[in-house]
């Protein structure tokens, strides 16, 4: 019983469109997976690069920190290139010009910010950091030493603002503490 070739029972293509329909799934399941992972993976180097930036600015602001008990206790003008400046609010080297806007502003802060003196591996340029010095008050009965008038028993305070960048220049962090020193 030869059967000939054309008694066979006509295929519909079920098979086939099952195999297509799978294969579509599983691509999509694949591009997907592929997306999360590129995502994750910008989202890890930003935060590194984040990191690196207020790693950077840290660093900074501790040398900042560490010079200030060797600085003179009286501020220069703010004319000139110097290690501590007068509060002037209209003046672009203080007053947190760097926390402005403005590119104009914030690049007269970075020309006469101190520079980092160490090597950050990694960073698009070295952290810059800006002394301020904010005034005095005097000591109280609770703490220091009295006030009598004159330099002793006052305490001066500095406002120290430090940036540092990360691998990219688009990456930056800005750090300010407020620093007390005593002259006595």
């Amino acid at each position: 019983m030869n059967k000939h070739p054309t008694s066979r029972p006509r295929q519909h293509g079920t098979v086939l469109l099952v195999a297509m329909i799978m294969l579509l799934v599983m691509s999509m399941l694949g591009i997907s997976s592929m997306r999360g992972t590129a995502l994750e993976e910008r989202m890890s180097g930003n935060w590194r690069d984040q990191n690196l930036a207020l790693q950077a600015a840290e660093a900074a602001l501790r040398e900042a920190e560490r010079s200030l008990p060797n600085l003179r206790p009286d501020p220069c003008l703010s004319t000139q290139t110097c290690q501590v400046y007068e509060l002037l609010q209209n003046d672009s080297a203080t007053y947190n010009y760097l926390l402005s806007t403005d590119p104009v502003k914030q690049a007269a802060w970075r020309a006469r910010a101190t520079p980092y003196s160490g090597t950050i591996a990694g960073v698009a340029a070295a952290p810059r950091y800006l002394i301020e010095y904010r005034g005095a008050i005097r000591d109280s009965l609770t703490s220091g030493f009295g006030y009598d008038g004159a330099t002793e028993g006052q305490r001066d305070l500095y406002l120290v603002t430090a940036e540092g960048l990360g691998q990219t220049l688009e990456t930056s962090r800005v750090l300010q503490t407020i620093y007390s020193k005593r002259y006595n």
